[in-house]
C-alpha cells in the first residue's frame, strides 16, 4: 500500500519564484549512475562545475551554491541537459518516504524544509490518499497506521502536549540553542502564544514521523510546533527553517529524540 497526501503527485518546484533554494547551503552527492552519465553527457565547462570529494562527486558543499544555479533561480543543468539529467537527490527532494513494521505500507510527502510544501501541509486539510501498490499490508501494520491516522486527527492530545511543552520552553529554547544549525534560530525569552496552525504542523511531523518513532512523535510535534510558534515572521516560514535544522540533520533530530525519553517518560 502506498499513502499519499493529496498534493503528492501535482507538486511542482516553484524554481525562481522561491525565496529560500534547496540549491545551496548543503551538501548535494551525485549518486554513482548519474556520476558515469555526466562522464558521458557533459562537456568540460559543466564538468567543472562538478565537486570531487573523497567518498563521490558532489555538485555542492555544506555552505556552500550549486554550480548549476543561475543567478535567476533557475537550474542550468536542467535548462541545457532536461530533467532526466537530474542526480536521485535533485529529482526527489523534498519528497521523504517512510515504511511501516515489514515494509508494505510506504508513506510519501514533501517534507515543510520546502516552503512551497510548507505552504501546501499548513493551508488546509490534507486528504490522505491509499493506493495499492501491489503489497498486502499484515494485519500488524495495518494497526499501526490506523494509530498514526488516530494521533493525527487527536487535536486534544496535541493540546496536552503542546501545553506542557510550554511549560518547558526555557528548556527548549536552551536545547534549541544547542544545535548546529545552517542558520542562526533566535527564540525570545518570553514562552510564545501557540499558532492556531500547530494541529496542522503536528498532523504533518506525526504522518513523517510516526513509522520510525511511534513512542516519540507526538512530543516531537509538540515542541517543533511551540518552538516555530516561537519565531518572529510567517508560520509557514518558521516551520520551513525549524524542520531544516531538525529533520534533515540527523544529529539534531537524535539530540530532540534523546531530549524526549529523558524527559517524557
Amino acid at each position: 500500500m502506498f499513502v499519499k497526501p493529496d498534493f503528492f503527485d501535482s507538486f511542482r518546484c516553484i524554481a525562481s519564484d522561491c525565496a529560500h533554494t534547496c540549491c545551496a547551503g548543503w551538501e548535494i552527492a551525485v549518486d554513482p549512475d548519474k556520476v558515469a552519465l555526466y562522464d558521458q553527457l557533459l562537456d568540460e565547462s559543466e564538468k567543472r562545475r562538478l565537486l570531487p570529494a573523497p567518498d563521490g562527486t558532489l555538485l555542492c558543499r555544506e555552505g556552500g551554491r550549486c554550480g548549476f544555479l543561475r543567478d535567476d533561480g533557475l537550474c542550468d543543468l536542467i535548462i541545457r541537459r532536461g530533467e532526466d539529467a537530474l542526480c536521485d537527490i535533485c529529482r526527489e527532494h523534498p519528497r521523504f518516504y517512510s515504511y511501516s513494521e515489514n515494509g508494505n505500507i510506504r508513506e510519501g510527502g514533501q517534507g515543510i524544509c520546502c516552503e512551497a510544501a510548507a505552504k501546501l501541509w499548513l493551508s488546509g486539510d490534507v486528504r490522505l490518499i491509499y493506493e495499492d501498490d501491489g503489497y498486502e499490508p499484515e494485519s500488524s501494520e495495518l494497526d499501526e497506521l490506523r494509530a498514526q491516522s488516530a494521533l493525527m486527527r487527536d487535536t486534544e492530545a496535541m493540546d496536552v502536549a503542546i501545553a506542557d511543552c510550554v511549560r518547558r520552553y526555557s528548556e527548549l529554547r536552551g536545547l534549541f540553542g544547542s544545535l548546529e544549525t545552517l542558520e542562526p534560530l533566535v527564540f525570545p525569552e518570553v514562552p510564545p502564544a501557540v499558532s492556531p496552525l500547530s494541529h496542522r504542523l503536528c498532523s504533518y511531523y506525526i504522518y513523517r514521523w510516526y513509522f520510525d518513532y511511534p513512542d516519540e512523535t507526538m512530543r516531537f510535534a509538540a515542541i517543533c510546533a511551540v518552538m516555530t510558534s516561537a519565531m518572529d515572521g510567517e508560520f509557514a516560514d518558521a516551520a520551513r527553517r525549524i524542520s531544516c535544522e531538525v529533520e534533515y540533520d540527523p544529529d539534531n533530530t537524535d539530540v530532540i529524540l534523546e531530549y524526549i525519553r529523558e524527559n517524557f517518560a
